[in-house]
Formats: C-alpha cells, structure tokens, sequence
C-alpha cells in the first residue's frame, strides 16, 4: 500500500480509536488506549495485506501436454472492498513535496533531541537517593538524576540509560510532592514513554500531511501522561487529593516564572481523571474487554482495505 492508502487506513482507526476513547472514556483503562494508539502507529508505518495475488489457470489435455494457460495478472494494482484505487498516479511534484515535508518535519525533531541534549549537558547531579523509589517501580536500569535551572518542569530523557532533569522549582518543593513528580518520571521510564514518544512522532513525519495523525500525537501524548499519574500515585500510594495538589502547584509556581504555563486542558483532564478515577481497579474482564476491542479496530480497518472477493 502506498502512503496515501496508508494515511487513510490510519485515519479510520484513529476515529475509531477517538470515538471509543470518548464512549468509553470512564471504564476504558488507558493502557488499552495506549495500546490502540501504538497499533494505530503500526498500521501508519508498515504496509500489510493490501495486494492481490497473481491467479493461473492451466489446461492440461489427456497426453498431459498443456494446451492452454491463461494468466491473471493483476497483482500490481491494490484495491479495496470499494474499488478505490489506492495505487493511483501521483505526479512527480506532490512526491516531491511529501518527502519535502517528511524531511523537514525528521529534521526538525530531531535537531529538537540534538538541542535538548546539548542545553541539559551540564545540569548537575542531584544528591537525592533514587534508588528506594527505582525498587518501588521494578526498574534495574541505571537512572541519572539532574537538576537544571534551565527547564520549569521536570522531564525524562534517554531510552538505555534515562536521566531525570529535574527544575529548580521542584527541588524546592517539599519530600511528598518531590516523590510524587520521582514517581511519575520513573513510570514514563519503565513503561519506555520515549521509545513510545519516538514512533508517534516517526508516524508525524511520514503523515505529516494527514491531520488525524497530529490529533493521534496530541491524545496519545494526553493518555500516557494519565497512565503515568495512575501509577505514580499506585507507586507512592499518594492520595489522589495529595497527588493532584502536586500538579496544581507546580502549575502556580512555573505562571511565576514563565510567562506561558503548560496546556491547561491537559492539567485539567489529568486532575479530573486523579479525582474521579480514585484508583479503581480494573477487572480481568475489563481488560480482555478492552483487548478485544483493540483488535477488533484493527481487524475492522484492515476488513476495509483487503482486496474484494
């Protein structure tokens, strides 16, 4: 399947993915939808499943020499239940442009990482003792903890050996609120965020024309960031009230020294989710639920695009 065919494929499952997130937004564990968003981010990045086969009919006659063959050579044309032909002519100058835009959006992302490391490159060790709160996680590998006057919010970096950046805003904060922003750093670590983060955005820049697949990165970027608070507060066994204070003052102290606060629909639906969800868990059930209808999306979109019978 060409990129079209495949930013279309994709943008299918992702309204489905958005209109289960919405529907089932209070049960849907969000590591399902997590889960949706990477299969979403697979199905934009490798093709599969979209050709038709080469069919030959042979005649034999009863001396077993062949007397006809007729060959059906369609193979090269892909096409899908609706007779959309996805394989079609594009001229030379929208390729061009595509790969113009996949270039630059590559470029810009990653001379983003390249920027990032260098500005952190000499923020200085922090003396607090990680390991305890590594244990409480699970995590062997060796984490780095840095603090830099550079940033207003912590962040994590790295995928082998991560480091915590830490601001000075939260060094200043006192032992519960510092374990609350450890332990959410620490959950992006185990569940390898930035590895997550790194194939979404490989999915922008291939589809960077496709506007559903910039909607992906946002909501995708909104649910990691609630599965990490589910787990930090698991971790810390904070309450969620404590835990939710915590974001809020963050958020007061960066508006003291930074102009622009991070999004504030994002801060809002984190709270509403800390306070609503009060750390239910979820049931087998639910799980295999939500699996289920995991696959049945991509099954579903994959339905659409398989050749007719």
């Amino acid at each position: 399947m060409d990129i079209i065919g495949m930013s279309i494929s994709g943008a299918v499952m992702i309204l489905l993915i958005i209109l289960l997130r919405r529907i089932f937004r209070k049960s849907l564990p969000k590591k399902a939808v997590k889960l949706m968003w990477l299969v979403a981010a697979v199905r934009l990045l490798i093709p599969f499943g979209n050709y038709l086969h080469v069919s030959t009919s042979v005649t034999y006659s009863s001396e077993n020499t062949v007397i006809t063959e007729i060959v059906n050579d369609i193979a090269a044309i892909p096409y899908n239940r609706f007779n959309i032909v996805i394989n079609a002519d594009i001229p030379d100058f929208v390729q061009y442009l595509w790969l113009f835009g996949a270039v630059f959006i590559g470029a810009y992302f990653l001379f983003c990482h390249i920027r990032t490391r260098i500005s952190f490159s000499d923020a200085l060790p922090c003396e607090y003792d990680i390991e305890p709160l590594k244990r409480s996680c699970k995590i062997k590998r060796r984490v780095g903890l840095m603090m830099s006057d550079r940033t207003d919010t912590p962040f994590t970096y790295g995928i082998v050996f991560p480091k915590i950046i830490l601001s000075k805003i939260a060094g200043q904060g006192d032992e519960k609120q510092l374990k609350n922003i450890l332990f959410h750093e620490l959950s992006h670590i185990k569940s390898f965020d930035v590895l997550y983060k790194l194939v979404m955005l490989c999915c922008v820049s291939v589809h960077w024309f496709d506007p559903f697949v910039w909607v992906m990165l946002i909501l995708s970027d909104r649910d990691t960031e609630l599965v990490c608070d589910e787990r930090a507060i698991s971790y810390g066994k904070a309450a969620p009230e404590e835990y939710a204070m915590t974001l809020i003052s963050m958020e007061e102290r960066r508006c003291e020294y930074c102009a622009a606060g991070f999004a504030g629909g994002s801060l809002e639906e984190r709270i509403v989710g800390i306070m609503t969800k009060k750390l239910r868990r979820h049931s087998a059930v639910s799980l295999v639920i939500s699996a289920a209808l995991t696959m049945a999306a991509a099954v579903c979109v994959n339905v659409v695009t398989m050749p007719g019978y």
